[in-house]
């Protein structure tokens, strides 16, 4: 609204120009933030989901079990397994 472009004009373009439509665009710095918040071990799986702006954590699992393959408190034991073997 704010550039004075539609919503399927600002879509297109952004396509163009990124590669992806906004909402996988959105999804993938989603993603990078609760890798980052999991693997420092400081914020609960509660605050990472509400960070997100997701109503509940059960939506906040839902949607990184989908685009990840593994619950979020998997993927933080795993983290925290890989950093103690480097350790």
């Amino acid at each position: 609204k704010s550039v004075d472009l539609s919503r399927s004009h600002f879509f297109d373009l952004f396509r163009r120009c990124t590669g992806l439509s906004p909402v996988v665009f959105a999804n993938v710095l989603k993603m990078e933030f609760a890798f980052d918040a999991l693997a420092s071990n400081e914020e609960s799986l509660i605050h990472i989901g509400d960070e997100l702006g997701f109503s509940a954590p059960s939506h906040f699992t839902r949607f990184f079990k989908q685009h990840q393959g593994v619950a979020p408190s998997q993927y933080r034991l795993q983290v925290e397994k890989t950093s103690k073997l480097d350790s």
